[in-house]
């Protein structure tokens, strides 16, 4: 939800100016690709060099926690509706299929940000449910927890008792 978020204000906040979308994944694992597509954009002549010098020396894939791409967006049943749509976009954008104007003149922007919106009430209570939920998880390991260490302290107890019981027969016969 968080990306969704940043990717609406992202998008609205642009208007008719000029942006480039770089997936960050696409960076990663085409950096020469995804650098010229930028270069390119800007006007800009790309130094094979540098380019070189960043991917071996800045660009560091071990650091990259996560990785998504279409397939993983469009098969997570969990994602709404809104995600696959925007994330849909995105990809026609970077492909070139489309324009960045496209979706602003459209209003198709603003429509999707007026839905967002529109689910903050929901997504805040879900938010707090998840909240408690968690909490009850944690108190209920707790328990379980003190209870292992009751349990444990029973057995201890149950064979201090077996033990006493068993020194009092051998030591004092006529007492049991």
């Amino acid at each position: 939800m968080l990306w969704l978020e940043y990717t609406m204000t992202a998008l609205c906040a642009v208007g008719s100016g000029r942006a480039l979308p770089v997936d960050y994944d696409r960076l990663i694992s085409f950096p020469e690709e995804e650098l010229e597509r930028v270069s390119d954009w800007l006007g800009l002549l790309l130094i094979r060099e540098e380019v070189e010098r960043y991917c071996r020396d800045f660009l560091e894939k071990s650091l990259r926690h996560t990785h998504f791409d279409a397939e993983h967006v469009y098969a997570d049943e969990a994602a709404m509706p809104l995600v696959k749509e925007v994330y849909a976009f995105l990809l026609d954008l970077q492909a070139g299929k489309i324009r960045l104007e496209d979706g602003m003149m459209s209003g198709l922007f603003h429509e999707w940000k007026g839905r967002l919106d529109r689910m903050q009430p929901l997504l805040k209570l879900i938010d707090r449910q998840e909240i408690r939920i968690s909490s009850a998880h944690e108190k209920i390991e707790s328990f379980e927890r003190k209870g292992q260490i009751v349990s444990r302290a029973v057995g201890k107890i149950r064979g201090l008792g077996r033990r006493t019981e068993f020194f009092i027969r051998a030591h004092f016969p006529s007492v049991s």
